[in-house]
């Protein structure tokens, strides 16, 4: 240590370390009032500085963090409406899938366990599900082999609320007793295509990925997160504290209960614990759920705490520095002007842990001691402004942090699948992602917004979207999930799903938009639907008796058929009688006999008979066809059914009368035997009588002609007029009775004689006939008409002899008619001709239409139409023989028209 001239001990150069003086007497001198002076000065420029930058960051910082603590909890609240909406829409979904409520209507429960372990499977939100019947039983549960199969829920809310109301129903948040998880159930109805309940699907929505997404989701320091269910006075269900999860909410404080009351925004307020936190809430849309992120004071502080209790440190070490530099400024008063040079150029290179030391009190002891309390100011300065970078640092950050967040939603909007549209009150759209401008067929939202809503909405929907804008205008409830038709572009329609919420946009009100493309799933469902309708319709309606058994025997339908034959109302109602009684023993043995083949993988026969016991009692016979089939893509049995209980009271009765039928049938042939041995008799005796006829009798008929006429040519002149009169009656008589011989002989011919078929043209026959009369009588006046073409299968001989007689016959009865016609002409009748002779002749009179068949039957006297009546009776008796029939039609003075048909 060296002395200076002072008597004082100096510095040593170069060290930076004070040299110690000596002690000399306190003088209050002006270097003191001077260093006093600046030491005030500086605590109280110091103090208002330090408590006005402290305040004005704790304001500034406050508002910060509310305005950051809100807009976190309004992005929380749209993440958990959203995360929400999509698993309560795949719920709905679900209940809705048409292999699901057909396997609940048909009372499959292992195929709906299967699909419901499937879905919830897949959907990782689920914790459980289940589905109660339309009585609230627990029919089916996603895990196999629970307990709770079979139980009754019907106190339940989740099964009250859905079975009531019709509508989902979301329930309190509770802790799974199935699963031991903390979910919040979800129930829905689930109706069959008539809209009558057939169930309810709950599901348990699990609330821990909800509770990570949201409470471990980065904030900043010291925020944290939380979700509250409004109801029954509030109830935290996502919380950092898992200890805390299902407790009521502590404290009410102002934040709480304007949450509680579905309010939104940001307040400072008391905690439960007494401390003061910043907190933003925002209510969750379409859910009695709240979100709140926090942040303790103290912690948003802590920066601003920090550097008062900083300000407060280095305040008072400028106080004491200020004080020491004082004293050491005073006694070293007397040091060189030129070390206080050197020491003021080393603070000058930037060295400001350099202490300028000196112990002179004068003048330049001040100088150095404001030097030296230049330069403890100067590296305090330093020190607050790396605070103050460091604090604006954190800010910067934690605005990139919320920037980077805002810049994932806006991602995660523009690659969403499903349309995302922001409308303003005008109904004009503000921002669509990618996926709406494509369900809508548009290229931008300028292209978009240059098409009216009512050209991008089928008639149906915009009617609908007019409705539910004027109910918002007289502020009546409008659902904010819907489904409307749109119209593309390119003029395709598409079925959307809407979900519609009031969110804040760029700091405004607006209208968040989401779309859902369920054109395919509706379409799908019209399939489905018309499908089922078209083969529950035929099954149902199906004359025949339709059952579906499973592969273990149970039967799992029946049509309507089949019910009426079993005397049923319902296939509950039949299942609950036990099958023993459903057959007679017979039958219900056979069935047994059927089953135990099938076990052992023998074939059973298609096709048997079944005899069943009705409801009340009565017995009926059924006919039964079995195939294997398949019924819900699994293999069943189907079994058709038809009542023969009728047939076989038939069959059984014509199976007695056949009996019955053989026994006359035998009596009767040993009767027609004996009756054909007489025939045989009788025959051979007309054969006799027919011969003698044709000889014994003709005989002597020609003796008579032969003499009379010799008589009246050798003996005319000797006998008066009376005797030629006489003779001449004779030979009429003899005559008329070799006609008749030879009438009878034909008639006796026709029933006798062989026939042989060949195709005859009864057209060629007729003109050949009429050709013959008209030469023989030249002078009469008559017309034929024959229709050509007109060919029977016949006996060609015979047909020949009808239509002589019958035209032998029009040809005499038109024999007074000066204009005389005859047609020969044919008629259809049921597929087969109706040939068919007509005049214009005499007629008859229809009341004596009967006579005109039988032989020796005249309508006309002899001397008005000769004849001997036995040639409509030959007529009749060859259409007999070829298997056809023979009528007449007429009416005095105006024809006659005789009609006959021949078998094919």
């Amino acid at each position: 240590m060296v002395k200076n001239n002072h008597g004082t001990s100096e510095r040593t150069r170069g060290t930076g370390k004070p040299r110690i003086s000596r002690r000399i007497p306190w003088r209050f001198t002006i270097g003191v009032r001077f260093v006093s002076l600046v030491v005030l000065i500086t605590l109280l420029a110091g103090g208002v500085a330090g408590f006005v930058t402290i305040n004005t960051s704790r304001d500034a910082l406050r508002q910060q963090v509310l305005h950051n603590n809100l807009d976190q909890a309004d992005l929380a609240a749209a993440f958990v409406s959203n995360y929400m909406k999509v698993v309560q829409a795949n719920i709905r979904s679900f209940a809705k899938r048409p292999t699901v409520v057909q396997a609940v209507l048909d009372n499959e429960p292992e195929r709906v366990q299967a699909e419901l372990a499937e879905f919830v499977q897949i959907q990782t939100a689920l914790s459980a599900a289940s589905i109660l019947d339309d009585k609230g039983i627990q029919r089916v549960f996603s895990q196999a082999g629970v307990a709770t199969i079979g139980q009754s829920f019907t106190d339940r809310d989740y099964f009250q609320q859905p079975a009531t109301t019709l509508q989902p129903y979301q329930g309190v948040a509770a802790k799974s007793r199935a699963t031991g998880q903390l979910v919040t159930p979800y129930a829905v109805p689930m109706m069959d295509s008539q809209g009558r309940l057939r169930g309810v699907l709950s599901a348990g929505i699990s609330l821990a990925a909800l509770s990570d997404a949201i409470v471990n989701s980065e904030y900043g320091t010291g925020t944290r997160a939380s979700i509250v269910d409004s109801r029954n006075g509030g109830l935290i269900i996502a919380h950092s504290d898992t200890q805390r999860l299902l407790t009521p909410v502590l404290g009410k404080n102002e934040a709480v209960r304007r949450l509680l009351a579905g309010e939104r925004g940001s307040v400072e307020t008391t905690s439960s614990s007494g401390e003061l936190d910043l907190i933003g809430f925002a209510p969750v849309t379409d859910l009695p759920w709240g979100v709140m992120v926090i942040t303790p004071t103290k912690t948003a502080f802590a920066i601003v705490q920090t550097l008062t209790q900083k300000a407060i440190l280095f305040t008072g070490l400028i106080t004491l520095f200020a004080a020491i530099l004082g004293g050491v400024f005073v006694l070293q008063i007397t040091r060189p002007v030129s070390r206080l040079v050197e020491e003021t150029k080393e603070i000058g290179s930037g060295n400001l842990d350099y202490e300028v030391a000196t112990a002179r009190r004068d003048e330049i002891g001040d100088l150095s001691r404001a030097f030296g309390d230049m330069t403890t100011k100067l590296k305090n300065t330093m020190v607050s402004r790396d605070e103050m970078a460091k604090e604006v640092t954190e800010r910067k950050q934690a605005e990139a942090a919320l920037k980077r967040s805002e810049e994932n939603f806006r991602l995660f909007v523009n690659n969403s699948p499903m349309g995302f549209r922001v409308i303003n009150t005008d109904v004009e759209t503000i921002y669509a992602n990618p996926a709406a401008l494509a369900l809508y067929g548009y290229d931008s939202i300028a292209q978009f917004n240059s098409t009216s809503i009512k050209e991008r909405l089928t008639p149906e929907s915009y009617a609908e979207n007019q409705v539910r804008r004027e109910k918002r205008q007289r502020g009546e409830y409008v659902p904010d999930q819907y489904e409307i038709s749109i119209v593309r572009k390119d003029g395709g329609i598409r079925h959307l799903e809407v979900f519609r919420r009031e969110v804040l946009w760029d700091g405004k009100p607006q209208f968040q938009v989401l779309y859902n493309d369920i054109t395919k799933r509706k379409q799908a469902e019209e399939d489905l639907k018309l499908a089922e309708e078209n083969f529950r319709s035929s099954v149902e309606d199906s004359p025949l008796g339709v059952r579906i058994l499973t592969e273990n025997l149970e039967l799992i339908y029946a049509n309507k058929a089949t019910l009426d034959t079993w005397g049923y109302g319902s296939l509950e109602e039949l299942i609950a009688v036990p099958e023993m009684q459903r057959y007679s023993k017979e039958s219900y043995q056979l069935i047994l006999e059927r089953r135990e083949a099938r076990t052992h993988g023998k074939p059973s026969p298609g096709f048997y008979e079944l005899s069943i016991r009705r409801k009340d009692g009565e017995m009926r016979h059924l006919a039964v066809w079995s195939r294997e089939a398949l019924w819900d893509r699994k293999k069943c049995y189907q079994l058709l059914s038809e009542d023969i209980t009728e047939r076989k009271r038939t069959d059984a009765e014509l199976t007695e009368y056949r009996k019955h039928l053989e026994k006359l049938v035998e009596e009767r042939t040993a009767e027609l035997t004996k009756t054909n041995t007489q025939l045989e008799a009788s025959n051979r005796e007309l054969e006799a009588f027919a011969y003698s006829v044709s000889h014994d009798l003709r005989a002597p008929l020609r003796s008579i002609d032969g003499f009379s006429k010799a008589l009246l040519e050798d003996y005319a002149d000797k006998l008066d007029t009376p005797g030629n009169d006489y003779l001449n009656r004779v030979r009429s008589a003899t005559k008329r009775m070799a006609q008749l011989i030879d009438d009878m002989l034909n008639l006796s011919r026709v029933t006798r004689g062989e026939m042989r078929h060949e195709a005859v043209d009864l057209s060629a026959l007729t003109q050949s006939i009429a050709t013959s009369l008209c030469h023989g009588q030249a002078e009469r006046q008559i017309e034929f008409i024959i229709a050509p073409g007109l060919v029977a299968n016949g006996d060609r001989h015979m047909l020949r002899q009808v239509l002589e007689n019958l035209i032998g016959n029009a040809w005499k009865f038109t024999s007074k008619q000066p204009n005389a016609r005859i047609e020969l002409g044919a008629i259809m009748e049921a597929g087969q001709p109706t040939y068919f002779l007509r005049d214009n002749g005499v007629g008859f009179d229809m009341t004596y239409v009967n006579k005109l068949f039988t032989p020796f039957q005249r309508l006309h006297a002899m001397e008005d139409f000769p004849g001997t009546g036995i040639g409509l009776a030959i007529v009749q008796r060859i259409i007999h023989r070829h298997g056809g029939r023979v009528w007449a039609e007429g009416e005095v003075g105006k024809g006659a028209s005789f009609y006959f048909t021949i078998e094919s």
